[in-house]
């Protein structure tokens, strides 16, 4: 990351985007679907000769990633603006969330008592801030 030449606390916000972007993967919806046959045990990618299934098929992992990157201390320790860049990145790191996210996709199966409708909300207001 150095080799980049970036100031420090903007490498630790690209660290902590890409070291959290994949959360909304430990949804038990998210690994049936890409076939996990036991969902407790996390896997980020399908494979294994498993057989993928079309159980939630506008689920985004990444929306699950938002809501659960905010819990994080390695996120909430940093400057506001360094969060919005880290939500952005974990947003967009498949094409969503710019500028949002499909009204069908901007919702979250496991929620955890989190307003995932305010936050779809948000990606858009973020892409345009940054």
């Amino acid at each position: 990351m150095s080799a980049l030449k970036l100031p420090n606390e903007l490498q630790e916000a690209l660290v902590t985007a890409a070291r959290f972007h994949d959360l909304g993967k430990k949804r038990e919806v998210w690994q049936r679907s890409i076939g996990n046959p036991d969902p407790t045990d996390w896997y980020a990618k399908s494979g294994r000769d498993w057989e993928p299934r079309d159980i939630c098929p506008d689920y985004r992992h990444e929306f699950g990633s938002l809501l659960d990157v905010e819990d994080k201390p390695a996120f909430k320790n940093l400057r506001h603006e360094m969060r919005d860049l880290i939500l952005h990145l974990i947003a967009s790191h498949h094409g969503r969330g710019r500028p949002h996210f499909p009204a069908r996709e901007a919702y979250d199966i496991e929620p955890n008592g989190k307003h995932a409708r305010g936050l779809a909300g948000q990606v858009p207001q973020r892409f345009a801030q940054l």
